[in-house]
Order: structure tokens, then sequence, then C-alpha cells
């Protein structure tokens, strides 16, 4: 056949029905994530300037470094496809990163974390992730008499 004979020929691709995805990512712990750094800015910026008044340089260091996590995973945008796997695996691997031992924000958990008795980067996991309120957080308190 000619390149004229294909002329009448219309293709109509098959009807696709694609449920737009309400997060990121459908992940459950990177969606705690995300939502915890799209939500919490404000706190954060609130507790850096109590703990700046005071001078405070256990939490100074762990909200610094908080906030230009959440900043940093607020920057995605939220105009993406259905699906979305590439961002999915950059998300995941930035915050994989974020929250090594060692990496920056873990450090600057240390002294909070030593604190209240626990290893910074379970603390900052926790926090980021919603697993750990403050019930977990307040060291214990020596009993009133």
């Amino acid at each position: 056949m000619t390149d004229e004979a294909y002329k009448d020929i219309v293709v109509t691709p098959p009807s696709v029905t694609v449920t737009p995805t309400a997060s990121v990512t459908g992940d459950k712990v990177l969606l705690a994530i995300v939502n915890f750094a799209t939500s919490s800015e404000a706190d954060i910026q609130n507790a850096l300037a109590m703990a700046q008044k005071t001078n405070n340089a256990v939490t100074i260091p762990a909200w610094t470094a908080l906030l230009a996590f959440c900043q940093q995973v607020a920057q995605i945008s939220t105009n993406i496809p259905t699906i979305h796997l590439a961002t999915d695996v950059e998300l995941l691997t930035e915050v994989t990163q974020a929250l090594q031992p060692g990496s920056p924000l873990v450090v600057a958990f240390s002294a909070l974390a030593q604190y209240q008795g626990q290893s910074a980067a379970s603390m900052v996991t926790g926090i980021v992730t919603g697993v750990i309120g403050l019930g977990k957080l307040i060291p214990v308190l020596p009993a009133l008499a």
C-alpha cells in the first residue's frame, strides 16, 4: 500500500481512565514526610526564633537544619504528572541522605537527641515522619512533691 492508501485511516488510542493522586507519592512514609515538611515551616520558624532569643545552643542547630530540610522537601512541585516515579525516586534519595547517621541534619540534632536520651537519627526520623510525639520528647521530669 502507498501512503495515499493510509490517508483515511484514523487511529484512536484506547480509552484510559487515570485517577489523579492526592499526594506527591503513594508511599505512606514519604507522604508523612512531605506533609510534615509542607505544613511545619511556621512551627519550626517559631521554635527557632524562641531558641535564638534565649541563645539555646542545644536546639538552634536542630531547628535551623530541620527548617532547611523542610524547605528543600517543600520545593517539590505539586504540578507533577499522575505517574511520577522519577520525582518519588529523587525525593526518596534526598530524604534517605538527609536522615543518614552523620548527615548535616542528624548531626544538628545530636545535642538535642542526647538531651532527650535518644539517637539523633531516630529522633529526627521520628519527628519528620510523625512517629514521635511530644510525649516521647519530654525528658523525664522529677516528681513534684
